[in-house]
């Protein structure tokens, strides 16, 4: 059973990483005109990273983002981290950025050091946010992780 789901995970993965990679050499998302799927904005966000800094999603204006809602404890999530490194690492420098919102209890301290240990153990090279309720109300309500949404240069997600 571990390793259907192991198999399907990485095959999802890898569409998931193949899909990107046509929205960014075609540099757009495309909406049919007869769709009823229209592209909303993104909504920004303003939260901590692991160093107590802010980031906003406004700040990657111009860009193409994924922003992924994970945790630690998500054995789904633990799976991707591994290509959104190598993806992050492969189209950086064309413009794509990825934002991880951790949903993680961090509200003590063992809780953020748990996720900080975690993130510098997997060799995550993209921000790690703290993610709180308010967001995940503005992405859709967030019931189930992984969750991602790809925000193009515009800022609009589809």
């Amino acid at each position: 059973m571990a390793d259907n789901l192991s198999r399907y995970f990485g095959h999802s993965v890898r569409w998931f990483v193949a899909l990107v990679f046509i929205l960014l050499v075609s540099g757009q998302l495309y909406t049919s005109s007869d769709s009823e799927a229209k592209s909303t904005r993104a909504a920004d966000f303003s939260l901590k990273d692991l160093d107590g800094r802010m980031v906003r999603l406004s700040h990657f204006k111009g860009k193409v983002v994924l922003v992924n809602f994970w945790a630690t404890w998500c054995t789904a999530c633990r799976a991707e981290i591994s290509d959104f490194i190598a993806m992050h690492k492969k189209y950086k420098s064309k413009g794509f950025e990825i934002i991880s919102i951790s949903l993680d209890d961090t509200t003590t301290s063992a809780g953020k050091k748990i996720l900080t240990d975690f993130a510098k153990k997997a060799g995550i090279t993209y921000p790690v946010l703290i993610g709180n309720n308010a967001v995940c109300k503005d992405y859709g309500g967030i019931y189930y992780i992984p969750a991602s949404f790809l925000v193009d240069s515009k800022g609009m997600v589809s």
